[in-house]
């Protein structure tokens, strides 16, 4: 019959040192409370007060280094070798039924052996290293805008995707695309003016100032336009210049009544 031992960690209160081994805590001879203690693995088995917020157990698991992985422990994980500058996050926990990593306030992801650990490398801990946390994750930080024309093309893209540097889960929107009989298209990637609206109520707050590089068809202005916010726009196409100023100069001069 195989044994396992159970490890954990803790940071000593004398020095501040981490020291693994065995863990338990007692009642102090006076009653006044409990103290913790972490006993090594080794010839003398040195026992050591700790500090019992700083506590975790090994995961049984290792880094793609070799590192041992402990609860607590913040893992850096690139998932997509396309873009190995995309660095996720992520602290090691248990949850019920097991071993998982957590990336910000996303559902955890169990901690695989085989899925997780050739992607990831141990970065530091919760105690230690909190600075870790406050990085901004760019990978799976998706806006899916999928087309929903009336009669189906699979020569052309039926949807479109954006990063962002927002800690959130992807988004998927789905709207027809921009183009009916009463306002005709006049740029090649018009979008809805429904798309933007929908960006803008996600992520920008009174008082924000909206930038856009690519104006195209100003269908971003005249959601910022509708939302009250401060905008500035760019659009080096003289054709396309002149159709989106009278396209946004038409929506201002509509008369809107609010009840």
């Amino acid at each position: 019959m195989a044994v396992r031992t159970i490890i954990f960690r803790g940071k000593r209160i004398d020095n501040g040192e981490w020291v693994e081994g065995s863990y338990c805590h007692a009642e102090k001879l006076d009653r006044s409370g409990d103290e913790h203690f972490i006993i090594e693995y080794s010839a003398n088995g040195s026992s050591h007060r700790v500090d019992p917020d700083t506590v975790g157990q090994y995961t049984g698991l290792k880094d793609k280094n070799g590192k041992r992985i402990f609860e607590g422990g913040i893992l850096g994980s690139r998932y997509d070798y396309l873009y190995p500058d995309n660095v996720a996050v992520e602290v090691v926990k248990w949850f019920c039924n097991g071993w998982a990593i957590q990336e910000g306030d996303r559902p955890p992801t169990m901690l695989e052996e085989d899925e997780i650990m050739p992607y990831s490398e141990v970065m530091g801990n919760v105690h230690d290293n909190p600075e870790l946390l406050k990085k901004v994750v760019e990978n799976m930080r998706l806006l899916v805008n999928e087309k929903c024309p009336e009669f189906k093309d699979y020569l052309v893209p039926m949807c479109e995707y954006a990063w962002t540097s927002f800690n959130d889960n992807a988004k998927l929107f789905a709207c027809a695309p921009q183009g009916t009989a009463k306002e005709k298209r006049f740029h090649p990637t018009q979008k809805p003016i429904a798309l933007y609206t929908w960006i803008l109520n996600l992520y920008a707050k009174p008082g924000y100032k909206i930038l856009d590089t690519h104006v195209g068809s100003a269908s971003s202005l005249i959601a910022c336009y509708r939302a009250g916010l401060e905008y500035w726009g760019f659009e080096t196409h003289k054709g396309y210049y002149q159709k989106a100023t009278e396209r946004l100069e038409t929506e201002k001069a509509q008369m809107r009544m609010t009840f």
